[in-house]
């Protein structure tokens, strides 16, 4: 885990006088700053732009490139360097240390918030939630690959979802005031950070937590197939993994979960078709290009389940991380002209 002493912070630009009110953290692995500067385009396309300020965390070795026409609607950008990045958590607990906003975004650089996404986010706050998440819509719609894993991974949080208070929400691109996480130390912010488990933590020790289906933030996917098989097979270990941790199963009782499968499937089966429901989905989901996707994806996810009951994490905590950076690599080579040539609500709204 990487400490303030370690980053050297860079400011960009011309910083405005006051005080922002949002502040957006966005990472790069490496020097593929193209990425950030997509999303920083979109978050300058806010009404209040001149009131977010952006913290671009990279390698120590990435050279400061990011356009001006990127850095100027911003009330600043602020380039962190750290030694390494190998998982988003690398990058917020040290970003955080140079946040000046009392409320913090955890984005992503293949996640692309919608016009009057900020607005809605910070009315969220105003009203006294300590976390808000925002609603998740298909940014690269045109492969069956990509609806699959935003219903397993989103499916509570979909594009159509109602507003409401939530006991849990995204693990990425959720806003937080920026004092809830003194609830947590550094290091277990970084260990659930890894795990996307931040939300239910921070939940356990009072934090009230908000969906505002207001925010809207378009989301791509990997679809690429085979990449796409190993990620649900690792999604589910991560799942059947953790549930053996937390509980502390014994062996027989593990081996008695693996046999339970035909269960298992049935389980997860409905939770996809409770979240399609409630975000009133069916329109996509019973095509059946989408629809035979969707349960070849969940049957992946019960296998790996299994081996997470067997086996345990393994390396998959590690591999996984590594999944939330390079989305244009996987995603297959039509959803990456589309990306190129389009932006994600354009692609969205021409699918429907």
């Amino acid at each position: 885990m990487t400490t303030a002493a370690e980053s050297t912070m860079t400011s960009l630009g011309v910083a405005r006088d006051g005080k922002p009110l949002l502040t957006v953290i966005l990472a790069t692995p490496d020097h593929e700053i193209g990425a950030l500067v997509s999303v920083m385009r979109c978050i300058g396309g806010q009404s209040i732009a001149q009131q977010i300020e952006v913290i671009a965390v990279a390698p120590a070795t990435m050279q400061a490139d990011i356009p001006a026409d990127a850095i100027e609607p911003l009330f600043g950008v602020k380039l962190l360097r750290v030694p390494c990045i190998s998982n988003l958590a690398d990058a917020v607990v040290p970003a955080l240390e140079f946040a000046t906003a009392e409320v913090v975004v955890m984005a992503e650089d293949h996640a692309y918030p919608a016009p009057g996404w900020a607005e809605a986010l910070l009315a969220a706050h105003a009203q006294g939630w300590d976390v808000v998440g925002p609603v998740i819509a298909n940014a690269n719609p045109r492969s069956g690959m990509s609806w699959t894993h935003l219903v397993m991974d989103y499916g509570r949080w979909m594009l159509g979802s109602p507003s409401g208070q939530r006991v849990d929400l995204p693990g990425h691109n959720s806003t937080y005031k920026r004092e809830v996480f003194q609830l947590l130390n550094r290091q277990e912010l970084y260990d659930r950070l890894v795990l996307c488990e931040q939300n239910t933590a921070l939940r356990s020790l009072g934090a009230r937590l908000y969906l505002q289906s207001e925010a809207v933030v378009w989301h791509q996917h990997p679809s690429r197939f085979l990449g796409s098989c190993g990620l649900r097979i690792r999604a589910g270990r991560m799942f059947g993994a953790r549930r053996v941790e937390e509980n502390h199963w014994n062996l027989p009782r593990r081996v008695v979960y693996v046999f339970l499968w035909p269960i298992l499937l049935v389980m997860r089966l409905k939770y996809v078709l409770q979240s399609i429901s409630q975000a009133g989905q069916w329109k996509q989901y019973l095509r059946p290009r989408i629809f035979t996707s969707l349960m070849f994806g969940v049957w992946l996810g019960v296998v790996g389940e299994a081996v997470g009951y067997l086996r345990g994490f393994g390396t998959t905590i590690d591999t996984f991380a590594g999944d939330e950076f390079h989305r244009l690599r996987q995603m297959s080579d039509r959803d990456v002209t589309d990306a190129k040539a389009k932006s994600p609500r354009e692609m969205h709204i021409q699918t429907l």
